[in-house]
């Protein structure tokens, strides 16, 4: 997927303003030479390269935090391109610096209190890394400072027309009208400035309870919002709370919603009820944010054919606890019970122990990914006894064509929304 790091890195520096002791500098050092823009994986760099800074954060109580983009190598069109993030906090004992790779219940307790709650964890981020073809180190000296750092190597992206961009929003996303409620001022910064540049109509509001009014007021003059954008994090009313008393308005309750969260572990609590229609990580991305506007450009969703979904039994195999989260939640009102999977190979062992309707796999995840798995459960089962719906982050024709060829059934992209999975298990999948 074409991206820029330029802007991959501006919202990673916005986002953890907010998150930095006071005094602690930040400090983004790019290289001009870099293409603005590469062909890569943003939605799992961005995931990597903010669970480092965030732990940079959290354990940085003077000087500064670096984050460093810097050109290794050039063969003609390809970069190879080192990733790192310094810090000068309290640093790490030399023998401690393999085992915090390690799954936390393997590792020290105290190096796992150190860098546990961090959303992904250092032994996901080290798998990602692997998987877009790097390898994460680490240096530390104890009461010094920390590098972490990685290098991938990507390709120059020359064509416009092959660029994701947010000056690509479909005319019907301007036409929708979108309440953001997020207590953070940077996210609102980043989410006002692509909005206004692209003339979508909306409303910020820093409170979740005077939010919820501007529903109601905006439904009785007949000018409804058509997506409410909810920072799952917020204090007093969160954002799972201020969507269930949405839901429980019957003038309100097929609004749109949008889950907006840095904490992936905490909105994918499985005791939190959900009622979004997508979700959305920070620090936001311009391609995540074009997607959500293009999937609300119709408005209110209309009303599914989901009652031949019911009693089902699906595997959901994903390594983002938020996304099962949404998943699970979404598919418990219809009915269906929903197993869980945290990777390929989890969901292939699952799936020779329990008999299944349908899977749904996610592409890019650690020890084995989506289109592999496929290809094993292919092995046993064909796509009429066990259809396999598989989600992708990337817009490539090359990544549809190994889905596709791996032995899926069809393909829903990312940010989440969960009316295109009920569409795909009703309209595609389970037409045998």
């Amino acid at each position: 997927m074409p991206f820029s790091i330029r802007i991959l890195t501006e919202d990673i520096e916005n986002i953890i303003q907010s998150k930095l002791a006071e005094g602690v500098g930040f400090i983004r050092e790019t290289d001009s030479e870099i293409p603005e823009y590469l062909s890569g994986d943003p939605y799992r760099l961005q995931q990597v390269l903010t669970n480092l800074v965030g732990n940079a954060a959290k354990f940085t109580q003077q000087g500064s935090i670096t984050l460093s983009v810097k050109i290794s190598a050039q063969n003609a069109d390809e970069f190879a391109l080192r990733f790192s993030v310094r810090d000068t906090g309290m640093g790490i004992a030399q023998d401690k610096l393999e085992t915090i790779f390690m799954p936390f219940s393997q590792a020290d307790a105290g190096i796992a209190s150190r860098f546990g709650g961090t959303g992904l964890g250092l032994t996901i981020s080290r798998e990602l890394v692997s998987l877009m073809g790097g390898e994460l180190r680490v240096e530390s000296r104890l009461g010094e400072g920390t590098e972490f750092s990685f290098t991938l190597t990507l390709c120059r992206c020359e064509k416009k027309e092959e660029i994701q961009n947010m000056e690509d929003i479909t005319p019907c996303s301007k036409r929708c009208n979108i309440l953001v409620v997020d207590d953070n001022p940077d996210t609102l910064k980043i989410i006002e400035s692509a909005l206004k540049k692209h003339g979508v109509r909306f409303t910020l509001c820093q409170d979740s309870r005077k939010a919820f009014d501007l529903l109601v007021d905006a439904y009785r003059q007949k000018d409804p919002f058509t997506l409410a954008w909810l920072d799952i994090d917020m204090p007093g009313l969160s954002g799972v709370d201020l969507a269930k008393k949405i839901r429980a308005d019957h003038n309100l309750n097929r609004l749109r919603l949008v889950a907006c969260t840095s904490h992936i572990e905490e909105a994918g609590n499985p005791d939190s009820p959900s009622h979004f229609s997508f979700v959305a990580s920070k620090p936001i991305t311009p391609q995540a944010l074009k997607r959500i506007l293009e999937e609300a450009g119709a408005g209110y969703p209309v009303e599914d054919s989901s009652s031949n979904l019911n009693g089902l039994k699906l595997l959901i195999v994903d390594d983002n606890p938020l996304n099962r989260f949404l998943v699970i939640n979404v598919m418990k009102k219809l009915n269906i019970e929903v197993i869980e999977a945290e990777n390929g190979l989890d969901a292939v062992n699952k799936i020779s122990e329990n008999k299944f309707d349908a899977v749904l796999m996610d592409r890019m995840m650690p020890v084995m990914d989506g289109a592999e798995a496929i290809r094993r459960i292919r092995e046993i089962y064909d796509p009429k006894t066990l259809p396999i719906l598989a989600f992708t982050a990337s817009d490539s024709q090359e990544d549809k064509n190994v889905l596709m060829s791996a032995g899926a059934n069809g393909i829903v992209f990312k940010p989440i929304v969960y009316e295109n999975i009920v569409e795909n298990l009703c309209r595609n999948i389970f037409v045998k």
